[in-house]
C-alpha cells in the first residue's frame, strides 16, 4: 500500500497483495517516479517500520537511497506529545484529522474513506487522547485499515509537532541530540511538500 501526497492532495491509493518485500520496494518507486518532477528533491518515503515486514520493506527501499529519502517510523514509540497521546500511531491519527480539517483532499476510493470514519477514541487514565486498537478496527471493518494508516504516514510531518514546552522524563542535552537524529524534517509545514506513505 502506498499514497503519495503533494501538499494537501493524496493523490492516489496505490495498491498491491501478496508481494514479497523487495517487489513492494519496487513497486513504490514506481509510484515515486511517476509523481515526482525532475527538479524536484527526493521524494520523503515513510514507511510503518515496527514490524518485520516494514523493516524488510525499509531495507530494500535503501537501494533507492540516490531518489528518495527512507524514513522508517515506528507507530508504536511513545508520542512526541506524551502529554496528549501515549503512542505515536494516536499522534499519526489525530495529525491526520487536522490535516483532513485543514483542506486535505483524498482519492475517490470507498475502502479508504470507510477506514477514516472507522476509528472511535477515547481518553487514558492520563487523559490523553487515544485511538482504537487496530486489533478492534479490524475486527469491525473486516481487514486491516492500510489505507488510511498509509494516509497518516504520508501527511506526518514530525516536526510540526514537536512540543513547545518540557518534558518530565526528556530534558537533558542527550535527548535533545537523539531528537534531532530521528527528525529528519525541519521548519514550517510547507504545503507544497509531500511524501509517500507506505
Amino acid at each position: 500500500m502506498a499514497i503519495p501526497r503533494r501538499g494537501f492532495k493524496a493523490i492516489e491509493v496505490a495498491a498491491w497483495n501478496g508481494l514479497s518485500e523487495e517487489k513492494l520496494a519496487f513497486e513504490v518507486m514506481q509510484v515515486v517516479r511517476r509523481h515526482r518532477h525532475p527538479r524536484e528533491p527526493k521524494a520523503a518515503v515513510k514507511v510503518d517500520a515496527c514490524g518485520g515486514i516494514g523493516i524488510r520493506v525499509v531495507h530494500f527501499l535503501l537501494a533507492y537511497s540516490e531518489e528518495i529519502e527512507v524514513i522508517p517510523v515506528n507507530v508504536a514509540e511513545r508520542a512526541r506529545l506524551p502529554n496528549e497521546f501515549p503512542l505515536l500511531r494516536d499522534q499519526l491519527w489525530f495529525a491526520l484529522r487536522d490535516w483532513l480539517k485543514a483542506g486535505g483532499a483524498i482519492p475517490e476510493d470507498s475502502k479508504l474513506a470507510a477506514e477514516l470514519t472507522a476509528p472511535k477514541f477515547e481518553f487514558d487514565m492520563l487523559q490523553r487522547r487515544k485511538v482504537e486498537s487496530k486489533d478492534h478496527l479490524r475486527k469491525r471493518l473486516k481487514r486491516s485499515p492500510d489505507r488510511a494508516d498509509a494516509l497518516a504516514l504520508c501527511v506526518w510531518e514530525p516536526a510540526i509537532f514537536q512540543p513547545d514546552y518540557p518534558d518530565d522524563d526528556a530534558g537533558s542535552d542527550e535527548a535533545d541530540g537523539e531528537a534531532a537524529r530521528l527528525d529528519p524534517y525541519g521548519g514550517a509545514l510547507d504545503p507544497y511538500a509531500g511524501g509517500i506513505g507506505v
